[in-house]
């Protein structure tokens, strides 16, 4: 099933199946393809996110009066919990 085919329509759970069932088994020489069409499933279900994104890093502090230490270790905590948990379905 072509990439097109699916950018083109709108995608509903019973189409992504229907896509899903198309996309032809991994052989010796469709790995380019085959990996195109997984990639997009992914993207259309909203889990490629630790494909697309490095890992977060953790912050360090600016000084002894970091004041905005705390805020930035909060937002890493919200990130990593967020790649770890998209790394999980991948």
């Amino acid at each position: 099933m072509a990439d097109d085919q699916a950018l083109g329509q709108v995608m509903t759970p019973s189409s992504i199946v229907t896509y899903m069932n198309g996309v032809e088994k991994l052989g010796g020489t469709n790995f380019t393809k085959w990996k195109g069409e997984l990639m997009l499933i992914l993207a259309i279900m909203d889990r490629d996110h630790s494909f697309r994104e490095d890992k977060p890093v953790v912050p360090v502090s600016e000084g002894d009066n970091d004041a905005t230490l705390v805020h930035r270790m909060a937002e890493y905590e919200k990130a990593k919990a967020q790649w770890e948990r998209y790394r999980a379905f991948n």
